[in-house]
């Protein structure tokens, strides 16, 4: 994973998680928690987007929004999973 890639996927996880605990309202394990989560999603993202060859298609954008949706479905993920609708 390039520096690029690692700094995209940190800044834009961070921010996605932020962003979804905004929109969501509290969750599970709060703020940090999320975040977190966030940076774990998207780092993960980005590994898997670069892995399957879409780095050098999607550029930075892609990346950017591979690192979002990462970090997005696994906030989300975990709050589906701790508080399941009844």
């Amino acid at each position: 994973m390039t520096s690029e890639l690692l700094l995209t996927a940190v800044v834009v996880g961070l921010f996605g998680a932020w962003l979804i605990g905004i929109v969501k309202g509290k969750g599970a394990y709060g703020l940090p928690g999320d975040l977190a989560l966030g940076l774990v999603g998207g780092t993960i993202a980005i590994w898997v987007y670069q892995a399957i060859g879409l780095a050098t298609y999607g550029g930075m954008i892609g990346a950017m929004a591979t690192a979002f949706i990462g970090a997005a479905g696994v906030v989300l993920a975990q709050r589906g999973l701790r508080y399941p609708r009844t």
